[in-house]
C-alpha cells in the first residue's frame, strides 16, 4: 500500500521523507482519519529534533535496510551486529578534516550538530496526526518539516547545556511545503506498542529522504534512498528514532568536496572501500555505488507556527 504521497521532492534534516510501506493494526484508534477535516476527536504531536547523533565509529544503529546480510546487493561488505546497514562512522573515521591531520569528521560533526541545534540552523520536525491511543492506533499520520526560528528571535530557547526547551514556538521553512500542504507525509501509520515504524522500503525511490548536515560552516543536503524512520513516543518525548538509508558514493563525495570540510584526497578512496549498496537492488549488480547510513534522534514537543524564512542550505545540495 501506498503510504506516501510524495507532493514534490525535497529534502532533510532536517529531516524529509517519502516512502511506501504496509499499514499494520493496533487496537486504540477509533476511525479518524487524518484527512478528514471533521475528523477533530484525535489528537496531534508536533515536536522538533533535539539530538541528532551520527555514527563515530562502532555505534550500532539503524536498519538492515536490504534484508540480505553479507550478501551480493549489500556488495559483499559484512553489515553491522544484527545485520544494520549503516557504514558511516566508517565513512566520517575516515576523512581528515582541513589543515588537521589529527581530526577526522568523526571527532568534529556531532559538535558541530549541537551547535548548529542551538542556535536553530539545524531544525526538524514532525507532526504525528490521527493519534487516539499513544500506545496502539491502527491509524496515524507523520508530516515532516524544517523550522525556522520565529521572526524577530536570533536563536532558540534553550537551558544552561544548551539544549532546546519544550513548548517553544518554530516556524515552518517554507522549502518544507507546496501550495500550502507538507511536501513529504507518511501515511497510513500505525503506533504499535508505543513505536511508529515504516518499515522497509519496497525499492530505492519509494522511500526517500533528504537529510540537512553540517558540513564545514554549512548545511548540505543528503538524498537517502531506501530510507526507512522508527522511533517510540509519549505525550512528552520521542526517543530511541532512527533513521536509515543509502547515499549514492558519487554525490556524497561531490557534496564533500563542494563543503571544503575535508580532506579531497581521502574522499574517493574512503567511500570507494565502504560502498556496500546497489541502488538498483539487483542481486547480481556488482556496480556497488551506494553507502548505508544511520543517525539516531530523540525529540520534544513544540508549538507549530507560521511559514517563516527558508533555511540558508549550501550550493551542494542534492537535486
Amino acid at each position: 500500500m501506498q503510504k506516501i504521497f510524495n507532493l514534490f521532492p525535497f529534502l532533510v534534516f532536517v529531516l524529509l521523507f517519502s516512502a511506501c510501506s504496509s499499514s499494520t493494526s493496533g487496537d486504540g484508534d477509533n476511525g479518524d482519519d487524518p484527512n478528514d477535516p471533521n475528523a477533530d476527536t484525535s489528537q496531534s504531536l508536533f515536536f522538533v529534533l533535539d539530538e541528532i547523533i551520527f555514527p563515530t565509529g562502532g555505534e550500532v544503529f539503524g536498519f538492515d535496510l536490504d534484508g540480505e546480510g553479507a550478501s551480493v546487493a549489500s556488495c559483499n561488505k559484512e553489515d553491522l551486529a544484527g545485520n544494520v546497514d549503516n557504514q558511516l562512522g566508517s565513512v566520517l573515521q575516515g576523512l581528515p578534516v582541513v589543515d588537521d591531520d589529527t581530526l577526522t569528521l568523526a571527532d568534529t560533526l556531532n559538535d558541530s550538530v549541537v551547535d548548529f541545534i542551538a542556535d536553530g540552523t539545524l531544525l526538524a520536525a514532525g507532526e504525528i496526526s490521527g493519534i487516539d491511543d499513544f500506545q496502539n492506533d491502527s491509524y496515524v499520520r507523520l508530516d515532516i518539516y524544517a523550522l525556522r526560528v520565529p521572526e524577530g528571535k536570533t536563536a532558540p530557547d534553550v537551558d544552561a547545556n544548551g539544549v532546546l526547551l519544550a513548548d517553544q514556538t518554530f516556524d515552518i521553512d517554507p522549502s518544507s511545503l507546496n501550495a500550502g500542504a507538507p511536501v513529504m507525509r507518511f501515511d497510513n501509520l500505525a503506533i504499535i506498542d508505543g513505536q511508529i515504524d515504516s518499515g522497509p522500503a519496497e525499492s530505492a525511490e519509494s522511500a526517500v529522504i533528504l537529510l540537512r548536515a553540517p558540513l564545514g560552516a554549512h548545511l548540505y543536503e543528503l538524498r537517502l534512498t531506501w530510507a526507512r524512520i522508527a522511533f517510540d513516543l509519549t505525550e512528552t518525548r520521542i526517543t530511541n528514532g532512527m533513521i536509515g538509508g543509502v547515499a549514492d558514493v558519487s554525490t556524497f563525495g561531490s557534496q564533500l568536496e563542494c563543503s571544503g570540510a575535508v580532506q579531497v584526497a581521502s574522499i574517493d578512496d574512503t567511500l570507494g572501500l565502504v560502498a556496500d549498496f546497489s541502488n538498483s537492488g539487483d542481486a547480481t549488480n556488482k556496480n556497488c555505488q551506494g553507502v548505508s547510513m544511520g543517525v539516531s534522534f530523540k525529540g520534544i514537543p513544540v508549538v507549530k507556527g507560521g511559514v517563516g524564512l527558508p533555511a540558508d542550505v549550501g550550493a551542494c545540495a542534492a537535486n
